[in-house]
């Protein structure tokens, strides 16, 4: 049954990339991260996300869907966000909303840096989780008018009830997006 809901969850997201703003793919040897956002009005965005990950064989894989807001405080931009997650960790299963920071902001020309940060307690997360992690650095350089490079780190960990302390994600990756 839960693979179903996952099949379904995943299905409907890919509708997404029809009306999608911005499309990304993040990867490594041990990660696969897809992301379709989209932008609306008065400088909200929404974000669906497919993870996959074999990190130190600890199996996983995530569907999550991130509703942001976004401001400028002097020369960095500032997003906050939450997102709603059903993740799957070897034989855990959960779900949850972890509340977000980001920040973007301009070093010189071309090249930019984002970060970005979102945390779930035991309060907002249900199944066999007691709590989420997932913070992630990326160092970003405009190619051209409508494609970036970029290349990053992601610390993304959960504290499960059954297994204890396991980290999905913990290493450097390499990454793309296209806006449109």
């Amino acid at each position: 049954m839960y693979k179903m809901v996952w099949s379904f969850i995943a299905l409907c997201g890919l509708s997404l990339h029809v009306a999608a703003n911005e499309i990304e793919l993040s990867i490594s040897d041990e990660i696969i991260d897809l992301r379709f956002a989209v932008s609306y009005e008065q400088d909200f965005s929404g974000t669906f996300a497919l993870l996959h990950a074999d990190h130190n064989d600890v199996k996983s894989d995530q569907v999550s869907y991130t509703f942001a807001t976004r401001g400028t405080i002097d020369r960095v931009d500032i997003t906050l966000g939450t997102r709603l997650f059903l993740l799957g960790v070897d034989s855990d299963d959960g779900f949850g909303a972890a509340l977000g920071i980001g920040a973007n902001t301009n070093i010189m020309g071309k090249v930019f840096v984002t970060g970005e940060v979102f945390y779930a307690p035991e309060i907002i997360t249900g199944g066999d989780f007691d709590s989420t992690l997932d913070a992630e650095l990326r160092l970003c350089y405009q190619l051209i008018e409508n494609g970036l490079l970029y290349i990053g780190y992601r610390q993304f960990e959960v504290d499960s009830k059954k297994s204890g302390k396991q980290d999905i994600y913990e290493d450097p990756f390499i990454g793309i997006k296209f806006t449109f």
